[in-house]
């Protein structure tokens, strides 16, 4: 079972808290599905006490941990969910996207297996609707939202993976129209080896390995990965390698942090885009560059940091044998620069920040962007040049205050961002924490977010696709109120959401037996939904961990009369799963997981007439079985997913993965700690 580690912040005498912690750590066991349920032992109460003191003795503490924790953990908001390093590799996921569908709320649609194309939303909000960090640093992709997770990092060198359902994330970029993700790299606080290999069915290959060691202030952390398959279906093979590189210095009062990290993947693309061309293939390529800056003194703690990410993308309709009328395929290159700096202070009863953040984005292409007549070429591709640019620049500024008023705790904040293709915007949002008893607390919030568009969004022309440059950016207002009680032995939460969303971009036909799709604002797309969920912690010799989760999302507004939509109206409408830990002996452990999924919308499948009968997406009931053998530093694993052998598709004419068996092996050496 899955593992969180949470920071509580502030609840003084009381056993439970909502938001984050300044100065304490507690584990928490996590059930995914929609929320994330665990308990305290008797111990950790004890600690609580002694560290609150602690706290309140020095406002030192608080920033010292603030500086170390720098993330969506300071997002004063109830809604903010984490999975800890140690929860990742007992897991097995083998990419962020895998480990993604872990965290409540959250859907990851995939096109094909293991992550190779995936799309993100939460809350039933599209994919290009989520903010997504790295470290607290805004990497989301300008090209489109299909690359947004398109990412250097493995879920085995992560430190831990933070969720923010709904708006609200002001401090750190705007975007967050549905929600956001933080991924946050591990710390080498020691000496760290990992090595783990793992091989199945369809010619599955996957090799990491990974090491970390601290000398006095400086640390430094590594890895290389690498993964294979030779696919489960025909053109759906992969091919990708990995690498990572971060140091950290300790200074007196402040962190400096460095990264650098690559990836490069290719895939059988089967039918991703066009069913019409099953036959299709993509090759990725990102770098990412990071530098931070942390520091505090006194009340004070300030922060500088600057990232940068390059994409590469070449998309080929077909892969093999393209006819004569074909032009060729499509090149984009995406650059990213962004600087953020942010102010905070601190005080017993209070807390302020102040960031300003700014973005520039470019785009060449052979098809996304203006015509320019400044061509580049293609790096390594004989005979063609990039001929459309595209670029933009958002400066933004956020302010935030939170209020610590006994039980009560107080967030207000806003942002104003100006563009320079779409001028100004504004963001705004209060949220609201009250401990009813120690076991028990409820919240409620009020955020209001926006989305621009992508250049894919504004530009992309082909036979059956034509971008809209006049696209307006997307605008959310969204109400929330959750409560939780946990005890010892158990913990439940329940949340509902109302969303009202203006101008959502997404592609929609000009007549139902038109084969052209334009991008276009939807006026209105409202959503509703909630969660509840309960684990129980009975620490039994036959059972350790047990959870149930279910998530409701609906979207209330109608499609367009006759015009359709490629993604909007496609969520997940029922979500429910039943997770459990079971050590069959001392040594051996299985981890059963089922999982329910109705997706909501419909799709239309492939015909070479037009006019075929859309059909619902299929309903499917998955199971999976873990089972692992536990020797000193090394763990056995063979592990199945959809056992069922359930129909699951995700997007309309892309099957994925029936019955699929893996086996492998972990080795640790102080890689359990974070």
């Amino acid at each position: 079972m899955l593992e969180s580690i949470t920071h509580f912040r502030r609840w003084r005498r009381t056993q439970f808290a909502v938001f984050f912690s300044i100065g304490h750590q507690v584990r928490i066991g996590i059930l995914p599905v929609i929320y994330v349920l665990t308990t305290f032992t008797h111990s950790a109460f004890a600690q609580d006490e002694a560290t609150r003191s602690a706290y309140h003795a020095t406002i030192d503490s608080v920033l010292v941990e603030s500086v170390k924790q720098q993330a969506l953990a300071l997002v004063p908001r109830a809604s903010v969910v984490r999975l800890g390093g140690e929860e990742l590799l007992r897991g097995g996921s083998t990419s962020v996207q895998q480990a993604l569908e872990s965290l409540p709320g959250v859907d990851v649609r995939q096109r094909g297996p293991l992550g190779m194309q995936a799309d993100l939303s939460i809350r039933g909000g599209g994919f290009d609707q989520v903010l997504v960090l790295v470290d607290g640093l805004d990497v989301t992709d300008a090209q489109t939202g299909h690359h947004s997770l398109t990412l250097p990092l493995r879920p085995e060198a992560m430190g831990r993976l933070e969720l923010l359902s709904g708006p609200g994330a002001r401090i750190y970029a705007p975007g967050a129209y549905s929600g956001a993700i933080n991924l946050v790299p591990r710390r080498a606080d020691s000496t760290h080896l990992f090595l783990s290999a793992k091989g199945g069915q369809y010619g599955l290959r996957d090799l990491f390995a990974g090491a970390a060691h601290r000398y006095g202030p400086l640390s430094v952390m590594g890895y290389v990965a690498g993964s294979s398959a030779d696919g489960y279906t025909a053109n759906t093979d992969h091919v990708l390698y990995n690498g990572y590189l971060a140091t950290q210095v300790d200074l007196r009062r402040g962190v400096v942090r460095v990264q650098l990290a690559h990836l490069a993947k290719e895939f059988g693309a089967q039918a991703f885009y066009s069913p019409k061309f099953p036959d299709q293939f993509e090759a990725l390529k990102t770098s990412l560059a990071t530098l931070s800056y942390q520091g505090y003194s006194g009340r004070w703690e300030w922060e500088a940091s600057g990232v940068y990410r390059l994409l590469t993308d070449r998309f080929q309709l077909f892969r093999y044998n393209a006819p004569t009328w074909y032009k060729g395929h499509n090149y984009h290159q995406t650059q990213l620069f962004s600087a953020r700096g942010r102010v905070g202070y601190n005080t017993r009863v209070s807390r302020t920040q102040l960031a300003l953040v700014a973005r520039y984005d470019e785009i060449w292409s052979t098809n996304l962007g203006k015509e320019t007549s400044s061509t580049r070429a293609v790096p390594g591709v004989a005979g063609v040049r990039y001929n459309h640019r595209g670029e933009r620049l958002n400066l933004t500024a956020a302010l935030e205050q939170t209020f610590y008023l006994g039980a009560w705790t107080l967030n207000v904040g806003g942002m104003t961002s100006q563009n320079s293709a779409y001028g100004w915007a504004y963001a705004y949002g209060a949220d609201i924490n009250y401990q009813i008893l120690p076991s028990v607390a409820a919240s409620v919030s009020l955020n209001s977010a926006y989305r621009l568009p992508t250049f894919t969004d504004l530009y992309y022309q082909s036979p059956t696709r034509v971008g809209n440059e006049k696209l307006r950016p997307e605008e959310a207002l969204t109400l929330e109120g959750g409560l939780k009680s946990e005890t010892t032995w158990w913990r439940a939460s329940g949340s509902v959401f109302y969303r009202l969303g203006r101008n959502i971009i997404d592609w929609q036909q000009e007549s139902p037996t038109s084969t052209v799709w334009h991008a276009a604002n939807h006026k209105q797309l409202n959503a509703a939904g909630g969660e509840v969920a309960l684990s129980l912690l009975p620490q039994l010799n036959f059972l350790q961990r047990v959870g149930v989760a279910y998530a409701y999302c609906k979207n209330l507004s109608d499609k367009a009369e006759g015009r359709g939509a490629s993604y909007a109206y496609d969520n997940l409408l029922h979500l429910a799963t039943l997770q459990a830990e079971i050590p069959c002996t001392r040594w051996v452990t299985l981890q059963p997981s089922v999982r329910y999924a109705q997706r909501d919308g419909e799709y239309t499948p492939y015909s070479p007439t037009p006019g075929a009968t859309p059909r619902a997406y299929p309903a499917n009931v998955s199971l999976d079985l873990r089972l692992t053998c536990h020797v000193p530093s090394v763990d056995l694993f063979v592990e199945g997913t959809n056992l069922l052998d359930a129909e699951r598709v995700d997007i309309g004419d892309v099957p994925l993965p029936g019955r699929w068996l893996t086996f492998g092996l972990q080795y640790q050496l102080g890689w359990g700690r974070r």
